[in-house]
């Protein structure tokens, strides 16, 4: 997770690399964002879908969601909401990992020693806001008192840094990463308390080992559960970034060891059981997982991903390679269900950029990112299937002055429109850099998501 460059390059000229693939002539634009109407309203949009993957009592959904986590941030009314005749619409968005490299806090630091994040998502914000809910991968704990702010190699953030998140629109974050430990016992009680305290969503860690692992936003009577886990690194015992996690840290953190994952999927059978009991419609696996800098999955990613579509999972976000990884459809092995999966969504926001990842990763690759959409359909007698995915690319842009010198200010740029890009931020010279980025992801997922549109569709 090299990039926490803390100095200035004069004329250094761009050279982004085409894909060997080359790039695909199509665009996933244009939000078809339906809105979910209640009884009260008593209007509702009429779709005929797919037959459904499973019905309500093969889900064995029953009763509303009860997770103290979610109290604060869970979208949708506690009561229970009545689905009207002709079912009901949500769409529930992704997106990929926020890492606060040193040179982005020290721009974001103002001279009163606050921080102010606000500007990096001026143009994604949108976005961001658009879905019913909205998720992302975050990396790092939230600084304790007692500490100093940093970035890699541990990602101690500024807490204005998740506020700044949540304010771009992201409803919910994914907290089990290979980095929720950098600060130890204390950074992970000073998260959670901070995500508490300010009624932000999240989900990979808990309070006590007795919490419920996992979380279901009910959004206008859609459940949708989200399930988060990081991968161990190696060690005798639990260890997270080669950090060793004492036992009753780790019972808080939803960890998996890649190496041996069948313990995982114990768990994670018994977990999604859980939630079905505790009424999720639909959901949602996000594994941070995989080897960094790498394009295609590994076979421990392929292998969990076909088993938790064999355990009903509806959809799969994958992170952790700071690239992006391909898209696929996967059908479980009686044939009866089909998973949405992205195995990576790559970089939301990081200081990777292409002239320092020469070693590590050139290419351009750790500057890319992707928000995909899931358009989530329940019909008033329960049964409940995703009827459609989109694609939005995301680059990550760091301004460079008059003199060539990188200015430490960075933005989160969609490409669902690159060829008016310039007109829209009102950024000069900045659209064929973004263009590259487009083909880069679209080498990478526009055939899996062909497929996908295909397979998901009203």
């Amino acid at each position: 997770m090299a990039s926490d460059r803390k100095y200035s390059r004069k004329d250094l000229k761009k050279a982004l690399r085409k894909t060997s693939r080359g790039p695909l002539r199509y665009m996933f634009i244009a939000i078809g964002l339906l809105a979910s109407m209640t009884l009260i309203v008593a209007i509702a949009a009429a779709f005929k879908g797919n037959p459904p993957s499973r019905t309500p009592a093969e889900a064995g959904a029953e009763g509303p969601s009860s997770d103290p986590s979610e109290a604060a941030a869970s979208t949708g009314s506690e009561e229970e909401t009545v689905i009207p005749e002709g079912g009901t619409d949500i769409v529930i968005g992704a997106t990929g990992s926020m890492l606060m490299h040193s040179p982005i806090m020290d721009k974001a630091l103002q001279e009163d020693g606050t921080y102010d994040f606000s500007p990096i998502f001026e143009y994604i914000a949108p976005y961001y806001s658009a879905p019913d809910l909205m998720t992302c991968e975050m990396e790092g704990a939230v600084c304790p008192e007692g500490y100093e702010p940093s970035g890699h190699p541990m990602f101690r953030v500024p807490g204005t840094f998740i506020t700044a998140i949540r304010d771009s629109g992201v409803d919910l974050q994914m907290l089990a990463s290979n980095h929720i430990y950098d600060a130890l016992t204390l950074g992970l009680d000073t998260t959670i308390d901070f995500y508490e305290s300010n009624g932000i969503g999240f989900t990979g860690i808990r309070k006590t080992a007795e919490d419920k692992n996992y979380y279901i936003a009910d959004i206008n009577g859609v459940k949708v559960g989200y399930l988060n886990y990081t991968l161990q690194t190696a060690g005798d015992g639990v260890f997270i970034n080669a950090i060793y996690v004492p036992a009753e840290d780790a019972e808080r953190i939803n960890t998996f060891n890649p190496y041996n994952y069948e313990p995982f999927l114990e768990e994670a059978k018994k977990t999604i059981a859980a939630m079905r009991k505790d009424g999720a419609d639909f959901i949602v696996a996000n594994m941070h997982w995989g080897i960094e800098y790498m394009l295609e999955p590994g076979e421990d990613q392929v292998a969990i991903a076909n088993a938790l579509c064999d355990m009903g999972v509806d959809a799969l976000i994958g992170g952790h390679p700071h690239c992006e990884e391909p898209v696929d459809v996967i059908e479980s092995s009686d044939g009866s269900h089909s998973m949405f999966c992205i195995y990576s969504v790559g970089n939301a926001l990081s200081n990777q950029r292409e002239e320092l990842m020469l070693y590590d990763m050139p290419g351009g690759y750790t500057e890319d990112g992707v928000i995909i959409n899931m358009t989530v359909h329940k019909d008033a007698d329960g049964t409940t299937r995703l009827t459609g995915v989109e694609a939005i690319p995301t680059w990550v842009y760091e301004i460079i002055d008059e003199n060539g010198i990188w200015t430490n200010l960075f933005y989160i740029l969609a490409l669902d429109d690159v060829a008016h890009i310039e007109e829209t931020t009102g950024m000069k010279g900045i659209q064929e850099e973004a263009q590259a980025s487009y083909d880069r992801t679209m080498s990478i997922i526009g055939e899996g998501m062909e497929k996908a549109q295909k397979a998901f569709h009203p």
